[in-house]
């Protein structure tokens, strides 16, 4: 039994995709990236509130596009990571695009007459999937057929803008060729960094991720965390200075007022760190007093940097076995 909650504000997650739409050029499509149980946030129920404001969705895997499926989305669905050979007929059933990054399976699509509608992974530089050569493009082009090739894709791996443009124009020989075969192909290599790019890297589509979820990397686009986490607050103490707290050998370097809540790593919580007070009970933790004192989280940002990681591992990581509830405005629980 899980005894933290999650609250997922869903006006505030459609508020930011109207703020991040706002920043797209004319035309070009957008893609809600809801992999990862939507960063923590639950896939269907995120889906479901955003289908109407977005033309496409992301996912990693194909269950999660079943799960959508079933959920009742009819937008389309890409899984950015290839499949299985086998999997591809189910993807070609339930109308989810695929991507691809493999002349073989292009020919495997090709010899069993397989109609799934494929998006061509292009490596840049980040050097985890997809074509290198354009020779090699070229022939999965000429495997495939334009019919099949609903896009041709890419990742912006740095902030760095050098980077960034070194990516940008080794992709655009693909994307120029892709064109050519067919000026309908949805070319695509932003993501949620499209926002502090020049607009001319948005192409045909921006996936847009942790950004949608309250997290932008722009500091003109002013993006609201859409999940807050609370857990049960089991008691309260004062506690001296040079007194231990809970196990290991913290001693608090001031007097403290502290709260026992009920939350440990089971739950997500990291071993080490300044939001509590850097050691746990089992499933129980020890916070420092606050008007909030039972918000175990609520800008993972903030999180992030003590920890020295994303936003994106602390949403997914601190939200696993919360107990999830869905509002459509803006107040919270467990608020004094």
């Amino acid at each position: 039994m899980s005894y933290s909650i999650s609250v997922i504000n869903l006006k505030a997650l459609k508020n930011n995709v109207k703020k991040i739409k706002s920043k797209i050029c004319e035309n070009v499509k957008f893609c809600a990236v809801v992999k990862s149980d939507a960063y923590g946030h639950g896939l269907s129920e995120t889906a479901i509130a955003i289908e109407n404001q977005v033309d496409f969705f992301a996912v990693s895997f194909l269950e999660e596009g079943l799960i959508l499926r079933y959920s009742g989305i009819k937008k389309p669905i890409l899984i950015l990571i290839p499949l299985k050979n086998s999997e591809l007929f189910i993807a070609e059933r339930y109308n989810l695009s695929v991507s691809l990054a493999s002349v073989k399976q292009a020919e495997f699509i090709q010899n069993n007459k397989i109609k799934v509608k494929v998006h061509i992974a292009v490596n840049t530089g980040m050097n985890r999937l997809g074509v290198d050569a354009l020779e090699e493009f070229k022939n999965l082009y000429s495997v495939l057929g334009k019919i099949r090739v609903q896009g041709v894709f890419s990742h912006l791996f740095s902030e760095n803008r050098e980077t960034c443009e070194k990516q940008f124009l080794l992709f655009k020989k693909f994307s120029e060729y892709a064109k050519k075969v067919n000026s309908n192909v949805i070319c695509h290599i932003c993501a949620s960094n499209f926002l502090f790019l020049d607009k001319s890297y948005q192409l045909d589509m921006v996936r847009v991720g942790i950004a949608m979820y309250g997290y932008s990397p722009a500091k003109n686009v002013k993006t609201t965390p859409c999940m807050k986490i609370y857990a049960e607050k089991l008691a309260d103490r004062t506690l001296q200075k040079n007194q231990n707290v809970l196990y290991g050998n913290f001693v608090l370097q001031k007097s403290e007022k502290v709260s026992i809540i009920k939350y440990g790593y089971a739950d997500g919580a990291p071993r080490v760190s300044n939001l509590t007070l850097n050691n746990r009970c089992m499933d129980i933790s020890c916070v420092k007093q606050s008007k909030k004192s039972n918000i175990v989280m609520d800008d993972a940002l903030k999180i992030a940097k003590q920890l020295g990681t994303i936003p994106y591992e602390v949403l997914v990581s601190f939200s696993k076995r919360s107990n999830r509830i869905y509002r459509d405005y803006e107040n919270n629980i467990g608020e004094k």
